[in-house]
């Protein structure tokens, strides 16, 4: 388990709150985790929280469901469709003040509960394209991601900041990732942006089928620091050998994952749920090597929204003392 071993009297206290959560009542029957696209990070990464949650949580059935990702989660939990979901800190900002994609719906009634890891911002070339540069996408066919998903919001905060219009500047293909990748080895396109785990499971099939680069975005870290914040993004080396064909290590921007709650959920099922998160992070790692980046908040104020009061529960317990 990655967290520190605990002093005596710090164990006690997690016990008491398992006592007291456990005997808290009020817990869903169901709850429905939105996770992303089967060819990503996200779709196995919420079946695997799923499978834990349902045999640590007594009387709780949950279960994941394939969506769109970041954006089309939070839409659908301020829908009331889910009751958790994995999503790009970014589009979570977003979502909590009810700006950019959710400007029609409003503020999205969600918390954070953990950080789980950090998704790396692909961009990805046919190697015979000659591209080398995200500049050098101007005028070329481009998929920005499906509608409604985190990797769209990246792609066009990472175009304009290389001074390439999102809308008018490149021939936009929003396309999710399935489709993506099909159209990048077909040719019918010149680049995809996606954000997500690495390796990305679509990404290590479409590399062993065709020759690929991968375009470097840190640099571009400043200018979206300056636009959006100095929290959101940071610049993350994907290492050489990630997928076939990469010989050296390439800086690329990157975007915290968070595990999130809806306001309807009670602080006494939140406090357990987080609980059994990190409980559980020595097992879902044999599962999924991202969730070996799981770690305790530093404090209150690290993530994009404030956390739910039963995570504030568990962590004021346990970590922030």
């Amino acid at each position: 388990m990655i967290w520190p071993v605990m002093k005596l009297t710090k164990a006690l206290v997690v016990v008491a709150l398992g006592v007291a959560v456990a005997c808290g009542g009020n817990f869903p029957e169901t709850v429905v985790i939105g996770t992303g696209p089967t060819g990503g990070v996200y779709y196995p990464y919420g079946e695997a929280l799923a499978h834990i949650m349902t045999d640590e949580i007594q009387g709780t059935q949950f279960s994941a469901i394939a969506t769109d990702a970041s954006v089309d989660n939070l839409k659908m939990m301020h829908e009331g469709k889910l009751d958790l979901a994995l999503t790009l800190a970014d589009s979570l900002a977003a979502a909590h003040a009810g700006t950019g994609p959710f400007a029609s719906t409003g503020k999205v009634d969600v918390h954070s509960v953990a950080t789980l890891y950090t998704n790396y911002t692909h961009v990805i070339v046919r190697k015979d394209s000659g591209i080398t540069s995200l500049a050098e996408l101007a005028g070329r066919r481009v998929s920005t991601g499906a509608v409604g998903s985190g990797t769209e919001i990246v792609a066009d905060r990472l175009l304009l900041a290389a001074g390439i219009d999102p809308q008018t500047g490149i021939m936009r293909h929003p396309l999710g990732l399935a489709s993506s990748v099909e159209a990048l080895k077909g040719g019918t396109i010149d680049a995809i942006f996606l954000s997500g785990g690495a390796p990305t499971p679509a990404i290590k099939e479409l590399a062993a089928a065709i020759e690929i680069t991968m375009l470097p975005t840190g640099t571009l870290q400043p200018a979206l620091q300056q636009r959006f914040g100095p929290h959101l993004y940071r610049v993350h080396d994907m290492l050489a050998g990630t997928y076939v064909g990469m010989t050296s290590d390439v800086p690329v921007v990157g975007v915290p994952n968070l595990l999130v709650a809806s306001g309807r959920l009670s602080p006494a099922f939140v406090a357990k749920l987080t609980q059994t998160l990190f409980d559980a992070n020595e097992t879902l790692a044999i599962l999924l090597p991202e969730v070996r980046a799981l770690a305790w908040p530093a404090n209150p104020t690290v993530a994009p929204t404030p956390f739910h009061p039963g995570a504030l529960q568990y962590y004021e317990a346990n970590v922030w003392r």
